[in-house]
């Protein structure tokens, strides 16, 4: 059974570091990493170390930005605590909509596919979530109902959400997130190795000839329809406070929009690519 975390920060001489911050940090390493090892083989690697910046920035950003969107009542009362990011609260939607943005004006300042630099940082993605979703663990956040599972994990009282203060156990939601998402990691690097097109391939002399490549993308769609299914069964467990309509969590009608997205994106790709001459 899980034990309380020992500790969330911890000093490096005079600075006090939060182990939200190391995992949030290592998330973003992995991810980076996987990105460079999945991407060593295609023209777009090139662009993966001048992409970082463009893509981290605006992540944490919106990532921040939409965490204070869902707790407005309290951030107008505590307007200080808004860029307070050591303290946790990062919403994974906002990271992914800025992370996109950033690609984006990247893709389009250096006149490359936006689709392919997509398609190849999906998996690594999926990693860097994985790792960093146990920064939840150290905060004691992001946990679900009570429960009375083996692998129930313990909240101190002083983090336990109103309403719940009788109970000692809950989900640990930020771990299935993990296992799901270490999963889905797999699969998707997998997948893009076999996918990888003759196309992109650094040696192959035709990589201009577009009649050799396959249409980009499909692994991105791929992502945002199985993360957003997960996510999706996921949040009926959670219980922390986040706007609701007609019965769902604000991530949940997210979800269900990047399900929809990934969901036409995957028609439109699978329908190019039966266009393509081989």
């Amino acid at each position: 059974m899980f034990q309380t975390p020992p500790f969330s920060e911890f000093f490096l001489g005079s600075t006090r570091i939060s182990m939200y911050g190391v995992l949030i940090s290592l998330g973003f390493l992995a991810a980076y990493s996987a990105t460079l090892i999945l991407a060593r083989r295609s023209i777009v690697s090139y662009h993966i170390d001048r992409m970082l910046l463009w893509a981290v920035i605006p992540a944490i950003f919106f990532a921040r930005a939409l965490f204070v969107a869902y707790h407005l009542d309290y951030f107008f009362v505590h307007p200080g605590e808004m860029i307070a990011v050591w303290q946790g609260g990062w919403v994974w939607h906002g990271a992914l909509f800025g992370g996109l943005f950033g690609i984006f004006l990247y893709s389009r300042k250096n006149k490359i596919s936006l689709l392919s630099l997509l398609d190849i940082c999906a998996p690594g993605v999926a990693l860097g979530q994985a790792i960093g979703r146990w920064g939840n663990f150290f905060n004691q956040e992001a946990y679900g109902l009570p429960t009375s599972v083996p692998w129930g994990i313990p909240i101190d009282e002083a983090h336990r959400l109103p309403g719940f203060e009788q109970f000692s156990l809950f989900h640990p939601t930020f771990l299935y997130e993990s296992f799901f998402d270490v999963l889905l990691f797999i699969s998707l690097a997998v997948f893009t190795l076999k996918r990888l097109d003759p196309g992109l391939r650094r040696d192959d002399k035709e990589r201009e000839d577009s009649t050799t490549q396959k249409p980009a993308a499909l692994i991105f769609f791929l992502y945002l329809i199985l993360y957003s299914l997960g996510r999706f069964g996921i949040e009926f467990l959670r219980i922390d406070i986040v706007p609701l309509a007609l019965g769902l969590r604000a991530p949940q009608w997210i979800s269900a929009g990047l399900i929809i997205v990934g969901a036409w994106g995957l028609v439109w790709v699978l329908r190019k690519e039966k266009k393509v001459v081989y």
